[in-house]
């Protein structure tokens, strides 16, 4: 069985020039995703807020970093498997 490539996570950055929001970047093959939150605030959601497939359908609001990272690998691994043929 093929292993489909995992998304690499960037360490997390503090807000900069290029991004506003505290954030981390998931490379994959097929392009990145964008996590973002207010690093300021002690609340508050983490919000995917792009992604390589230009889709609305999948910006995430999550509860924390690891769930908007799980959200992304589910959506990766759903947009390889519509690819497949069977």
């Amino acid at each position: 069985m093929t292993k489909v490539k995992r998304i690499e996570w960037s360490e997390e950055f503090e807000a900069n020039k290029e991004c506003r929001y505290n954030h981390c970047i998931g490379k994959t093959p097929l392009g990145d995703f964008l996590i973002t939150w207010k690093g300021w605030k002690s609340y508050g959601s983490v919000d995917v807020e792009e992604n390589p497939f230009n889709d609305l359908e999948y910006w995430f609001s999550a509860f924390d970093l690891q769930e908007a990272k799980e959200y992304c690998e589910e959506m990766f691994a759903k947009k390889i498997a519509e690819c497949l043929e069977e």
